[in-house]
């Protein structure tokens, strides 16, 4: 996911500082090929099923963690976002790591990350929502 916010990135900024168009087919054969490196060698496609942010109670502040591996070159990162009841973004923090043993491990340093951020933050009551099974 990092990666391809970084190359949608750089298409924009081409385009804002050298004027360099870049074209949905562009974009889209270069998703297809990302897609295609980072999918498990076992070529199981996993398909989940997309569900509404659901607030957190009133007095709780809600850790919503993703994270990504590419099985292909052993990489991978996590992202989070704090939000409190009413969705308003508190804060949120990613990495990357260029070898990762897997996406388990990942998840957990996601948790971890989030943990300790929100107590820096002085975030005395969070929950965390990870979509990793």
């Amino acid at each position: 996911m990092a990666f391809i916010s970084w190359h949608l990135w750089k298409d924009r900024c081409s385009f804002v500082f050298n004027n360099k168009h870049s074209t949905p087919h562009t974009t889209n054969s270069f998703l297809t090929d990302a897609e295609s490196v980072c999918r498990p060698s076992n070529h199981i496609v996993v398909v989940t099923t997309v569900h509404r942010w659901s607030p957190p109670t009133r007095h709780l502040i809600k850790v919503n963690t993703n994270a990504y591996y590419c099985h292909v070159f052993k990489n991978g990162g996590y992202g989070l976002i704090f939000r409190n009841s009413t969705g308003t973004h508190l804060a949120f923090a990613c990495a990357n790591f260029r070898e990762a043993s897997g996406p388990e491990l990942l998840e957990s340093l996601a948790a971890m990350e989030a943990v300790k951020l929100a107590s820096q933050l002085g975030f005395k009551k969070i929950v965390i929502e990870a979509d990793y099974v």
